[in-house]
């Protein structure tokens, strides 16, 4: 059951960090810190074996394989 949680959390601090736009925005809406948001989604991304979102000191990015991955992953999480 851990598991399952553990992947459900990258998921969810994914598709939040998406529509906030930045780990500092997606933390206040899951009540987290910034810090591990930041590393869910790097675990998420260590366990698909691809990186879904481009980082850079001022910005977040969605690469191509995370806009595919949002679009799929993102309406099972609102339903």
């Amino acid at each position: 059951m851990t598991a399952i949680l553990e992947k459900t959390a990258g998921l969810v601090a994914f598709v939040r960090t998406v529509d906030a736009g930045s780990f500092h925005a997606a933390s206040r809406l899951v009540g987290s810190s910034p810090s591990a948001v930041s590393k869910s989604v790097a675990r998420l991304e260590r366990r698909l074996g691809v990186r879904l979102i481009q980082r850079s000191t001022r910005r977040l990015g969605l690469t191509s394989e995370g806009l595919a991955y949002y679009e799929r992953v993102a309406p099972l999480l609102r339903a």
